[in-house]
C-alpha cells in the first residue's frame, strides 16, 4: 500500500511507517493521498461544490442526451477570490456554535499566573485545602524571596528547577542545587540586558524574565521500570459561571528514557532522567521506545515510552497499589485548580472592567476639553459602519486575552492539559496546565 503525503506531517509520516506503507513523492503512483482540507472555511464560505446524484434532462426537448448543472465561471471566479477569514465569535453565537476558547483562561494558566492563583486560593481557604504543588517563587517578583529562602536553607542541598512563565517543550528548563553557587550561575544565563528607554549607552538594564522556581521532587514513584514518569489529563472547562468541568477517562503517560538517580552534580543537566516532556526524550535514540498504536485495547500493557493512562493505572493495580485512593486526589487536585482559575479570573474581569469605566470617563473629559479649543482647521473624520464592523471582529487567539466579563453571557468551553507528577507515597504534584 502507497500513501503519498501533501503536507509536511511528522505524526502522520508516523503513523503511515508504523502501518508498513510505502510513502511515495509522486502523487499517481499512491493508493491513498493525505491532504488536509479546510473543511470549516469552506464551509463557512460555501465553497463546497454540489455534485449532483441524478443526471438532468437538458433544456432541448428533441435531445437524449444528459447534462450535469455546473456553476457559472463567473460565480466561481468570485467564490475562489472571496477573502477567507475565520469566523468571529458573533457570527459563531448567531450560528449556535460554540467557541474552543474561554475568554482570559489562556492567560490564567501561565506558570506564574497559575501559581499565584493557587498560593490566594490556599490563603483564602486556610487549612481547610491541601498543597498540590511544590513550593514555587514567581520571578522577577518574588526574587527577593526566593534569594532569602535559599539563603535559609543553604545546608538543605535542595535541588530546585527554573522553567520560563510561557515556555514548552522543555525549552529553557534549568535544574540547580541551593548550595554551591547554582542559583548565580543559572542567573547569569537567564538574565536579558536591555537599553534604557532615556536612549543612554554608558549602562544596561539587567532584568530577569518572567518565570518560575520550584522545589524539585526528588522523590517519584519509580516502580515502573525505575523511569521518572507524568500523567497528561485532558479536562473539559465547560463553562466557568458556574463551574462545569468534565475528566477524561483516558490519558497519556510520558516516560523519560534514562533510569532516574537523584540530582547530583554530575547529572543535574541529563534532562532525559529528569524531565518526561515527550518533545525532549524522544531524541534520546537509545532509551527512546515507541509505543505501538495497533493494539485495540488501550489498557494493555505497554513499554512505550508515551502509554495510554488506562494501561499504566492497570499495570500499577496489578502491582496492588492503592489506585482508587490515588485517582481520587487526582480528582480533588483537578477541581482545586478548576475553582482558583474561576476565582482569579472573574476577579481580574471585574477589576479590569472597572479600571475600563474609569479610564473611558477620564477619556470623555479629555475630549470635551479638546473640542473647546480645537482649531477650525482641524476636521474629525467619522468612521464608517464597515470600518466599526471591522473593528468590532477579534479572533480566537486575541479573546484569550480580553478580560472576563461576568455580567456576560459566555457560552464557550476550552480542553486544558493537567500535567501531573506523582511520588513514592502517590500523592499527586500539580506540575503545570497547558
Amino acid at each position: 500500500m502507497k500513501i503519498y503525503i501533501a503536507a509536511h506531517h511528522e505524526l502522520v509520516r508516523e503513523v503511515a511507517e508504523s502501518l508498513n506503507f510505502t510513502i511515495t513523492d509522486n502523487p499517481l503512483h499512491s493508493n491513498i493521498h493525505w491532504k488536509i482540507e479546510r473543511l470549516r472555511d469552506a464551509i463557512q464560505n460555501n465553497d463546497i461544490p454540489q455534485i449532483p446524484t441524478k443526471p438532468r434532462p437538458s433544456s432541448a426537448s428533441n435531445s437524449n442526451s444528459t447534462s450535469f448543472s455546473r456553476p457559472s465561471s463567473a460565480t466561481s471566479t468570485s467564490k475562489r477570490r472571496r477573502k477567507r477569514s475565520r469566523p468571529s465569535s458573533a457570527s459563531s453565537r448567531r450560528n449556535k456554535t460554540r467557541p474552543s476558547v474561554i475568554t482570559g483562561l489562556g492567560q490564567a494558566v501561565t506558570k506564574d499566573a497559575l501559581t499565584s492563583s493557587l498560593e490566594a486560593f490556599n490563603i483564602l481557604l486556610g487549612k481547610s485545602t491541601r498543597r498540590i504543588i511544590p513550593k514555587t517563587f514567581c520571578l522577577p517578583s518574588q526574587l527577593k524571596q526566593f534569594e532569602a529562602h535559599l539563603d535559609r536553607h543553604r545546608s538543605s542541598n535542595n535541588h530546585y528547577i527554573y522553567k520560563p512563565s510561557t515556555g514548552s517543550q522543555g525549552k529553557g528548563i534549568h535544574l540547580f542545587n541551593s548550595a554551591a553557587g547554582g542559583w548565580n550561575e543559572i542567573r547569569s544565563k537567564i538574565t536579558i540586558t536591555s537599553t534604557p528607554e532615556s536612549g543612554r549607552h554608558d549602562y544596561v538594564e539587567k532584568s530577569i524574565p518572567r518565570s518560575v522556581v520550584q522545589k524539585y521532587v526528588a522523590n517519584p514513584y519509580l516502580k515502573l521500570g525505575g523511569l521518572k514518569f507524568d500523567f497528561r489529563l485532558y479536562v473539559l472547562v465547560e463553562s466557568l459561571d458556574p463551574l462545569k468541568i468534565w475528566l477524561c477517562d483516558e490519558g497519556l503517560v510520558r516516560f523519560c528514557t534514562v533510569p532516574y538517580h537523584k540530582p547530583t552534580k554530575s547529572n543535574s543537566k541529563d534532562m532525559c532522567q529528569h524531565l518526561s516532556n515527550y518533545s525532549i526524550n524522544k531524541k534520546n535514540s537509545i532509551g527512546y521506545v515507541h509505543s505501538s498504536i495497533l493494539n485495540p485495547d488501550p489498557s494493555a500493557k505497554s513499554t512505550g515510552t508515551k502509554r495510554t493512562l488506562t494501561s499504566v493505572l492497570q499495570e500499577m493495580r496489578d502491582m496492588n497499589e492503592d489506585v482508587d485512593t490515588m485517582m481520587k486526589d487526582i480528582k480533588d487536585l483537578v477541581i482545586q485548580t478548576s475553582a482558583a482559575l474561576q476565582s482569579e479570573i472573574i476577579l481580574r474581569g471585574k477589576s479590569s472592567n472597572g479600571s475600563n469605566n474609569t479610564s473611558n470617563t477620564n477619556k470623555n473629559d479629555e475630549s470635551k476639553y479638546e473640542s473647546k479649543h480645537e482649531s477650525k482647521h482641524q476636521h474629525q473624520v467619522e468612521k464608517t459602519e464597515e470600518n466599526k464592523t471591522q473593528e468590532q471582529k477579534y479572533s480566537a487567539e486575541e479573546e484569550t486575552t480580553k478580560p472576563f466579563q461576568p455580567n456576560k453571557v459566555i457560552d464557550g468551553f476550552q480542553v486544558l492539559g493537567f500535567d501531573v507528577m506523582i511520588d513514592s507515597k502517590l500523592k499527586p504534584w500539580l506540575i503545570e496546565v497547558n
